[in-house]
């Protein structure tokens, strides 16, 4: 686990700890109401042993730390979106029972059903273009790390902090809006609690909150 601590200087930093180091204590109290499996809780420390080598000063972490750490947020929303799609199209596929004012003979075929199917896959497909290209700034502040230029790398470290926190609230209004619109290409039984078609919305809502 990377825990942030405060030395008895005041300065700041980061230790390395394993979970079965002796003196950590996890508390498995994650009460979210989405990504209910992740590992999000409560962690005592108490008189835990750090080896030294496993101490990092904030001075010596990776410039575009806090990018690329919202550029793995902006991955797994992008994900929650192409997984929604997946169930969407899926469902589509599969349905056979139509509606009395369908457009077709199956939902499949219904224009109307198809325009909300691709309203989803388009968001997804949004996402993960702007994921691939706040990733592109990131290997750009890596890089410009071993160039031994100063202006560089700090040019190139804000320019991913730009890309990653620009893209933050657009992609999750993208896959919110699609976890939200995908019943709209399915009937009332979509709502089922055993379909789970409402963890989409959860996850991203409690994701995009990190």
């Amino acid at each position: 686990m990377d825990v942030g601590v405060t030395d008895l200087k005041g300065e700041s930093g980061s230790v390395v700890v394993r979970r079965e180091d002796e003196g950590i204590e996890i508390v498995d109290d994650w009460n979210g109401f989405g990504q209910q499996l992740t590992a999000s809780g409560t962690a005592y420390f108490h008189d835990v042993l750090v080896d030294e080598a496993e101490i990092l000063p904030d001075d010596d972490r990776f410039k575009y730390s806090a990018a690329y750490y919202q550029l793995v947020q902006l991955a797994i929303i992008t994900g929650l979106g192409r997984a929604a799609t997946y169930d969407v199209s899926q469902a589509v596929a599969k349905r056979t029972r139509n509606y009395t004012h369908a457009n077709a003979q199956f939902v499949k075929q219904d224009p109307q059903i198809l325009q909300v199917v691709g309203q989803i896959r388009g968001a997804a497909y949004s996402a993960g273009a702007i994921v691939e290209k706040v990733a592109q700034s990131l290997q750009r502040a890596y890089l410009a790390a071993f160039q031994n230029n100063e202006q560089l790398e700090e040019e190139q470290n804000a320019l991913a902090e730009l890309e990653s926190a620009q893209s933050q609230t657009v992609i999750t209004d993208l896959i919110l809006n699609a976890s939200t619109i995908l019943f709209d290409a399915l009937g009332a039984s979509a709502t089922d609690k055993d379909l789970g078609l409402d963890r989409y919305w959860r996850n991203v809502r409690r994701q995009s909150k990190t």
